[in-house]
């Protein structure tokens, strides 16, 4: 797939098959892409766990009022920063959403589809995950991906754009 195919044909999927699973080889097939995207000042202080048990799922599931596509998701991605780490703090934004659009178009080549879930800067489920994970102080939790092999065939996007690209 083309990169600029793939950001037009890129979709937030938000059902799941729950006769599909994506394997830990798939798994590793996709990650390791969050590596690639920039990071301000090369603080490089993104980190990402994956969580697989059903029993975390479903704590997630609960944590983020109910989202349905967390318990039938093949995992789901818990993206944290490293305060420690940080060199640049008012860029930790930019560098973390870099690195999610890299998974999110390393999973959509391989045809696997996925979600982001926002967490940050809400402090209580920021603290009910670090709780739960046991995550160091240090640690920040930002943002959750859900990702999964989709219950139907999807139909291709219909944009509606109502807005023009101007030149100054």
């Amino acid at each position: 797939m083309q990169t600029l195919e793939a950001i037009k044909t890129r979709r937030s999927v938000r059902t799941y098959s729950q006769n599909q699973k994506l394997t830990p080889e798939q798994i590793t097939e996709v990650v390791e892409y969050w590596l690639y995207a920039p990071s301000a000042h090369n603080q490089q202080a993104r980190k990402y766990y994956i969580i697989t048990k059903q029993t975390d799922l479903d704590f997630l599931w609960n944590l983020m009022e109910r989202w349905k596509m967390i318990p039938n998701a093949s995992w789901v991605i818990l993206a944290c920063f490293d305060q420690e780490k940080l060199r640049s703090p008012e860029f930790i934004q930019q560098d973390m959403w870099a690195s999610i659009q890299n998974i999110l178009l390393a999973t959509h080549e391989k045809w696997y589809w996925a979600v982001r879930i926002w967490t940050y800067p809400h402090e209580e489920p920021i603290k009910e995950l670090k709780k739960h994970f046991n995550l160091d102080e240090n640690i920040t939790p930002f943002a959750l991906l859900s990702i999964g092999v989709p219950e139907w065939e999807l139909m291709p996007k219909n944009l509606k754009i109502d807005w023009k690209i101007e030149i100054l």
